[in-house]
């Protein structure tokens, strides 16, 4: 089934990039300061800070699966624009009522945006452009996300040094605004839905969730990859949530005038990113994206630099030191994901593509509910520290997860799905 822009057709992978580097742009106007927004204005503890991502998590947890299978039994595009207008009326909410139950209820309404897109958008690209040339696209999807962000943490620093609310308001208005773009110049035109059977959508959702279910049981590197997903969930809400806070409660940050605090997560964000352009680069220059054994490889050590990384952040008492960590932790995370993506999306039906990808990301709202709140309470007794070194212990399951994916990998050939039966 086809779906035709408004307005022109634009080519399916410059509408990829032109959807990720918009994304980006949007959501770093707020993320940038939307925690010193948390702390400094909305004076959240340890605890609020974490519930509030809590609240989003469940919100992923409850709609992922049931929007995958929308996108897949509807429309993709469809379901990315729609998402797109959701997430920025979240954005405006959480923006303009600074109190914890209406960031947390911004935050709800943002997760449901999120959802709409997480699996469809991924599932839309495959698509369009082929499994073979997904692999590299969702990479170069990365740089983009990468160059976006940095002009978004620029237009950020100056928006919110003026007013914290006014750059999430901003964030949400522009998601709003690249929605509206979308509808006048994304097509669909390898998209084949799957068929909603005369019993009805929620009974096709039914029996989409369960198609899901077994094609993830039926191969053996994709419920492990789903294990990595869940341990690595579990670790990164502790740290999302509480980084900030850290930094500006156990450390003391050199004054940049009257830029505060702002101007300091700022300059943070922006020079991860430029780290994250370097090592985005030259992992796309060196490493083969169609071997799943060398892409599965790379995922091992990626964990393993996250555990020691987040590990000499917790417990450094050195300013400079935490920094450097938190400069490289973000962009190898970034990086992580596209790597995941591309072992899980070989040889999936396309049919339920999207309904699989959204399951890995329910996954991922499942460990971080289990891992957020427990390490959100050891924060509020015994202190961020504490809460930021144990939620680091939480991704070693993970990383024995992720040698073992490298080892299954070894025995395929590149370019050969991987659909090894559950018991080899």
């Amino acid at each position: 089934m086809k779906h035709t822009p408004l307005l022109f057709k634009m080519p399916p992978r410059r509408v990829w990039l032109l959807l990720q580097g918009g994304k980006a742009f949007s959501a770093m106007l707020a993320f940038t300061v939307i925690l010193v927004y948390h702390v400094r204005e909305v004076g959240l503890d340890p605890l609020q800070l974490v519930l509030v991502g809590t609240a989003l998590e469940v919100s992923i947890l409850l709609f992922e699966v049931p929007t995958g299978i929308i996108a897949d039994a509807f429309s993709r595009r469809g379901s990315i624009i729609l998402g797109l207008f959701i997430t920025g009326f979240g954005f405006i909410i959480e923006g303009l009522f600074p109190v914890f139950i209406m960031v947390a209820l911004g935050e709800f309404i943002w997760g449901i945006g999120y959802t709409l897109g997480s699996g469809a958008s991924q599932a839309w690209l495959t698509d369009e452009i082929g499994e073979d040339s997904a692999p590299a696209a969702f990479i170069a999807g990365v740089q983009a996300e990468q160059a976006a962000s940095f002009l978004g943490i620029g237009l950020s620093v100056l928006v919110a040094s003026w007013n914290l609310q006014a750059a999430i308001l901003l964030a949400g208005a522009l998601h709003i605004a690249l929605g509206v773009m979308l509808m006048f110049i994304m097509s669909e035109d390898g998209y084949r839905p799957t068929r909603v059977r005369r019993t009805g959508v929620w009974t096709h959702i039914a029996v989409s969730a369960r198609q899901g279910v077994r094609a993830i049981r039926s191969r053996q590197v994709a419920v492990l990859l789903v294990l990595v997903t869940f341990f690595l969930a579990a670790q990164s809400e502790s740290y999302d949530r509480l980084w900030t806070a850290h930094l500006l409660q156990d450390f003391t940050l050199p004054g940049l005038g009257a830029l505060g605090d702002v101007g300091w997560f700022g300059a943070i964000s922006a020079v991860s990113l430029l780290v994250g352009v370097i090592i985005t680069g030259r992992v796309r220059r060196n490493l083969d994206t169609r071997d799943p054994a060398a892409v599965a490889r790379g995922l091992v050590v990626i964990m393993v630099l996250l555990a020691v990384l987040f590990l000499v952040f917790a417990q450094t008492d050195l300013v400079w030191l935490a920094l450097v960590a938190v400069l490289v932790i973000n962009p190898l995370r970034e990086l992580f994901y596209p790597l995941h993506l591309s072992i899980l999306n070989r040889g999936l039906d396309p049919s339920i593509r999207a309904t699989v990808i959204s399951m890995d990301g329910q996954i991922d709202a499942v460990g971080q509910i289990v891992g957020g709140p427990a390490m959100g309470v050891v924060g509020s007794r015994f202190g961020l520290r504490a809460a930021l070194g144990g939620g680091a212990l939480l991704l070693l399951p993970g990383i024995l997860l992720a040698i073992w994916v490298a080892q299954i990998t070894r025995r395929w050939r590149v370019g050969e799905p991987l659909q090894a039966d559950i018991n080899t």
